[in-house]
C-alpha cells in the first residue's frame, strides 16, 4: 500500500519537531536534511520501533513507535523527500 504523508517540522527550542493532532502527536522530534531524497530500508525491531538503514551512506536510524500512527505495520522501505518551504 502506498501512502503520502506531509508533515511540517518547526524549530521548537533546540530541536526540530512536528505536531499531528489527527494522530495525537505533539512536538514529535524530527531529523532530516533539506534537499535530500532517499530510501530507508527496514532492518530489525527494537524497543517497539524499528531500525532502518540508509544504505547509500551506510548509516542506520531508529524510528520510534510513533511511526505506527502513520503505518499499520513497519514498511519494508520508506521513501523520504525533504524540501524547504517559504514562510
Amino acid at each position: 500500500m502506498n501512502s503520502i504523508f506531509l508533515i511540517t517540522p518547526k524549530k521548537t527550542g533546540s530541536i526540530w519537531a512536528f505536531t499531528d493532532p489527527e494522530r495525537g502527536l505533539v512536538n514529535e522530534p524530527f531529523v532530516a536534511f533539506p534537499g535530500s531524497q532517499t530510501v530507508f530500508e527496514r532492518r530489525s525491531p527494537d524497543f517497539d520501533g524499528w531500525w532502518y538503514q540508509w544504505e547509500q551512506h551506510g548509516i542506520e536510524g531508529w524510528l520510534c513507535p510513533a511511526m505506527f500512527k502513520f503505518f499499520p505495520e513497519a514498511p519494508q522501505k520508506i521513501h523520504l523527500k525533504v524540501e524547504p518551504i517559504s514562510v
